[in-house]
Order: structure tokens, then sequence, then C-alpha cells
């Protein structure tokens, strides 16, 4: 990785998409039951997403959708003034999304195990952190919602990291064939 531009640009569009990825605004389609977003500060962003997708008269269908931010691709075209010359105003994140069908008996086990996970609402890490991944993790049942995140210095700690590594190691492995690849604004 080529060294980090110190560009007010690439850090408004490093915000406007991390902050997409955590309201699920890229995707347009189905209503969301599990969200994922890993946040690194130096590396690439991305989200997994579990949607239903409902029809009249047909049974809900799920939909696995993968957001993914190409952080090397727009740390390029933003790194030096003679390169941004050649992209539009104002510059168009390159995110690149993959979308799916997953099996509803997959769907059930992946939010039985979430529903079985101890977490305890308060801790004694006052540590700050101001490089490294965050993560979000949101569940939506109805109308409630419940978010949870944290960073990479508290990741280690169980139940969350395990956690992680196995959505994230499930949806790798459910990973959608079909690809949009598209530039969202």
């Amino acid at each position: 990785m080529s060294a980090f531009p110190d560009h007010e640009e690439f850090l408004l569009v490093r915000h406007e998409v991390q902050a997409k990825l955590r309201s699920g605004a890229y995707i347009d389609a189905g209503d969301p039951h599990l969200r994922l977003v890993v946040l690194p500060s130096f590396e690439a962003s991305f989200s997994w997403e579990i949607r239903a997708q409902r029809s009249r008269g047909a049974e809900r269908a799920w939909r696995l959708v993968h957001t993914f931010w190409d952080f090397e691709a727009n740390l390029r075209a933003l790194g030096d003034p003679v390169t941004r010359l050649r992209h539009t105003r104002p510059y168009v994140a390159a995110v690149t999304q993959r979308a799916g069908p997953i099996a509803d008996d997959v769907v059930q086990g992946i939010l039985a195990g979430l529903r079985q996970v101890s977490i305890p609402l308060a801790t004694q890490d006052r540590s700050m952190m101001v490089d490294g991944i965050r993560y979000v993790l949101q569940l939506f049942e109805g109308t409630r919602t419940l978010q949870l995140e944290w960073n990479e210095a508290q990741r280690g700690a169980a139940p969350l990291g395990p956690v992680i590594d196995e959505l994230i190691e499930r949806f790798e492995a459910q990973r959608p064939a079909s690809s949009n690849a598209m530039h969202f604004k």
C-alpha cells in the first residue's frame, strides 16, 4: 500500500462510504435483518447484510449482500493532483456490491447462534482507539434494532471476537456469485 495521503477529499470520501455502509444506504431492496460492518482505518471497508424480500403471495426470500469499498482504487485516484484530474468532481467512491440468495436454514442458523450470545453491557475497558478496525453489528427484528459497536482492541474479548470470525466465515462460504459492480453516490 502506498503512503496514506494527507488529502481532505479522500477523508471525506472515506467518511461518506463508512456512513453509508453503517446505514445500509447502498442497498435499496428488501428489509434488513442482520448487518455486519467492518471499518479498518487504512484498508477497505465492507459490509455483509442478510435481507428479506417478500412478494405478494410468496414466501420470504433471503438475500445475502456483500458491499465492498475499493480503498486502493480511491487512494490511487486521489493520491496526487495529476491523477485526481482524471476523475469527476465530486469524486464518486468505488463501491462494489454482490448479492445472491441465501437459504432459509442458513439464515435461521445464523440468527439462532446470535440469540445465544451473552454480552456484558458495561466493561472496564477505558482504552481509546485512534487507528485499527471498528466493528458494527446490527440486528433488526420488527420495530426493534440492536446495534453493537466496538473497536479492534475490544474484539479479542469473548464473546465478540469469535462471533464475528464465525459470521465472516459463514458469509464467505455463502458468497454471492452474481456481481453488479457499480459506483454509488
